[in-house]
């Protein structure tokens, strides 16, 4: 029995006003069965989208609805689906206020989805769960709910549910299933996380206990006694079997370039001004214009106070640093020709991350059983899309020192789900110098904040002198642990004497912009003669300019800055 899949290309008027309409049918054949009972799927453009890959993901609904029918045997032929596709995430966003790549509305047959990459087969699951809603309803699991429509998706993220749970295997939590089945815990997973042991698992109960036991278990639940106790330990078993089968990924290349970085920040928080704009992109352009070959991009998480123990939330508002904002950023920056350090930091209510800190040990322990989980995703997610650096944590100081034994073991895991380089962005001072754990990273990373003289009138020649005694610093934990340096943050405000405290933005004017600049001359200058220093990203950048906050002092576009630092990368930093 085959199927048409209706592919309407509707274009809005253009800048003449004028409006084109162009409808074109493309015949998509679902594979041709003796019971065949597939949904028809009606794609329309919501702009300007390319036939072709109109096409692709018409392929990809086609595909995902056709497993639904074949593999789980709905008959979903009474659904009609209406896919609007619309040319970016922005474009997406701005007209419906979602800027997850795919989502729908199953009660009105309805899905939307953008045309960027980095987001393979999150049409095709999308598509996958509207039509198991439509034909089962709900299910009381809501594990079984998204597993279901991600082992619909032969390719998700680029590889299929299996290859993911077996990189995720590793983790003692992915062989619990009462920690899947649990509603509650499993919506406090990162959403890539659950999404792939979820789909792995699905496809595992359908292997070992049929396709018929999977649609009770959706419809009733898991069963109760002994049963349920043989599922789990058949899972666990099977999560340990994924483990063993589990290889090394293979390492990343060593960049081969001073690595002249930007911290690429996300600023307005309106759609059209973060990381998923156009605005970003054309930032991120200026930035290469400068002779910039590497960006930093930080999503956030939120504590309320310093001794919060977690959750820790996944940054997902349509306006905040989501997954999807950050991998368009990313991406953007890869098509240009530069690297991508991904570093995910914990903003913390009325003070910062060196302040975390608490009385007893297991208030520690759900500390670090809650950051792991957290910063494990950001890890996914990098790995899923090519990024060259994951900075493991910024500027916990008081979280490190006397616990890098919780430091190690994390990078030790992580380095089971991500092959990239891995880096801790250490506060100045006493956590950098300190910290022990350096040689469980690939690079040592710090946030580098120290004065470079405490006179309120330095000349030239004492801040070339403060910056030449700070890498003497840095040298030397540099050769303690035999590891590279990336300065993963280096900014001086636009106060009159920056120099002095160059974190410290009060007070900052553009009278001070001067200032600024030779601070970044003198900086960049001594970093130039300290080989161990193999990248710096400069603090800050924003995402949209015409958005920044002009009381920001330590914004470097449009300023003096901006020209001595792109003249010191545009020279490639050769030593």
């Amino acid at each position: 029995m085959m199927r048409i899949l209706r592919h309407s290309l509707l274009r809005r008027p253009g800048r003449s006003g004028s409006c084109a309409v162009a409808l074109l049918l493309v015949v998509l054949s679902v594979a041709a069965t003796a019971n065949a009972h597939p949904a028809v799927i009606e794609m329309v453009a919501r702009g300007n989208v390319p036939a072709q890959r109109m096409q692709q993901l018409a392929r990809e609904a086609r595909d995902a609805a056709a497993r639904v029918d074949t593999w789980l045997h709905l008959d979903a032929s009474d659904v009609a689906l209406r896919c609007q596709v619309y040319p970016t995430l922005e474009a997406k966003g701005m007209a419906t206020s979602y800027t997850l790549p795919a989502h729908s509305f199953p009660t009105q047959n309805l899905v939307v989805c953008s045309t960027e990459p980095g987001f393979e087969g999150e049409l095709g699951r999308e598509v996958a769960a509207c039509l198991i809603m439509r034909v089962l309803g709900r299910s009381p699991v809501d594990a079984m709910e998204e597993g279901l429509a991600v082992a619909c998706v032969s390719h998700w993220r680029g590889r299929d549910c299996r290859y993911w749970a077996t990189r995720l295997s590793g983790y003692d939590d992915v062989g619990d299933l009462d920690h899947w089945i649990n509603n509650r815990s499993f919506r406090a997973e990162s959403p890539l996380v659950r999404r792939a042991v979820a789909g792995e698992l699905v496809r595992f109960l359908c292997e070992s206990r049929g396709v018929d036991e999977v649609m009770h278990i959706f419809s009733g639940g898991l069963p109760a006694g002994e049963r349920r106790e043989a599922i789990a330990r058949a899972w666990s078993d099977h999560v340990r079997e994924l483990a063993r089968e589990r290889r090394p990924l293979p390492p990343r290349r060593e960049p081969t370039e001073f690595l002249r970085g930007f911290c690429h920040a996300h600023e307005g928080y309106a759609i059209r001004d973060g990381y998923i704009s156009a605005a970003s992109d054309s930032a991120l352009q200026q930035l290469r214009a400068l002779g910039a070959n590497a960006v930093s991009l930080t999503p956030f998480t939120f504590m309320p106070t310093a001794q919060s123990t977690g959750p820790f939330p996944f940054s997902s508002g349509a306006r905040a640093e989501n997954d999807e904002s950050v991998v368009h950023a990313a991406l953007a920056a890869q098509r240009m020709g530069m690297s991508v350090m991904l570093k995910p930091h914990v903003w913390v209510g009325r003070s910062w991350p060196g302040e975390i800190s608490f009385d007893s040990a297991a208030d520690w322990k759900r500390f670090f059983a809650g950051y792991e989980r957290w910063i494990r995703h950001y890890a996914l997610l990098a790995e899923m899309e090519d990024i060259d650096f994951l900075c493991v944590g910024v500027e916990l100081a008081k979280a490190t020192v006397g616990h890098e034994a919780d430091w190690i073991g994390i990078a030790q895991r992580l380095r089971t789900v991500y092959g990239g380089r891995l880096t801790y962005a250490a506060n100045w001072g006493g956590e950098f110098e300190h910290v022990t754990f350096w040689k469980a990273f690939d690079y040592i990373g710090i946030n580098c904040y120290y004065p470079l003289d405490t006179h309120p009138n330095a000349d030239d020649a004492a801040l070339r002198a403060g910056a030449m005694s700070i890498m003497k610093r840095i040298d030397a934990v540099s050769r303690r642990y035999h590891r590279p340096v990336l300065v993963t943050e280096v900014g001086f405000p636009s106060t009159p004497a920056p120099w002095r405290s160059p974190h410290d933005d009060s007070g900052a004017t553009g009278a001070g912009r001067e200032a600024q600049a030779r601070c970044f001359d003198a900086y960049l200058r001594a970093v130039r003669g300290c080989p161990c220093v193999v990248g710096v990203y400069c603090w800050k950048w924003p995402s949209d300019m015409d958005e920044r906050d002009h009381r920001d002092g330590f914004i470097l576009s449009g300023t003096p800055a901006e020209a001595v630092i792109s003249s010191w990368y545009s020279r490639g930093m050769a030593r």
